[in-house]
């Protein structure tokens, strides 16, 4: 039996073109907390050591919540703000399966989200924009169900130090300083 579950889990998800359902995960599951397809190397919080997918390429997390917070933890690297420049950054499209259609679908998706085409990521609506956009981008508009608003909430709150990452229990969290308000009050 368990066999036969390992092959049927093996085969590529009908509701996302390409990627493996994870062993252990329920119909609807998401391959290991991992909606950004975050890979190996990154030092957002909620990695689980030693645990990856993809042949390596891509980072486990403990929760759903920590791999959503991993995207903005991830454009915090990117040397722009810009949109269009970020999602071409994300998924290059020299990389095989990315496409100038998915990429600019998914610009205009985040701009439209933010009223802007660029982003700051110590404003928690713009976090909560980048998140959605970038999971619906690289999971799929159905793996919604799964990181729901309520998951994107915590995530991007936990991302902006609001709130203690799960896998953090017992660790004294680290707060990031509040943006400083700048012009004339």
């Amino acid at each position: 039996q368990a066999d036969k579950e390992l092959t049927e889990l093996s085969k590529p998800s009908q509701s996302f073109e390409g990627f493996i359902k994870p062993i252990g995960m329920t119909h609807g599951g998401k391959i290991h907390n991992n909606p950004g397809n975050i890979e190996i190397g990154t030092d957002a919080p909620g990695k689980i050591a030693n645990q990856s997918y993809a042949s390596g390429r891509f980072a486990a997390f403990n929760t759903k919540e920590e791999g959503l917070a991993a995207i903005p933890h991830t454009l915090e690297k990117y040397d722009t703000n810009s949109v269009a420049d970020a999602i071409n950054i994300w998924k290059p499209l020299s990389e095989a399966g990315n496409t100038l259609e998915a990429n600019e679908s998914t610009i205009n998706h985040i701009i439209k989200g933010l009223g802007k085409d660029t982003f700051d990521l110590s404003n928690p609506n713009d976090v909560k924009v980048l998140i959605e956009g970038i999971t619906r981008f690289d999971s799929g508009a159905d793996s919604l169900k799964y990181y729901d608003n309520n998951s994107i909430e915590k995530a991007a709150d936990m991302y902006l130090g609001i709130t203690t990452p799960v896998s953090n229990k017992g660790i004294t969290p680290v707060i990031k300083p509040k943006p400083q308000q700048t012009g004339m009050m």
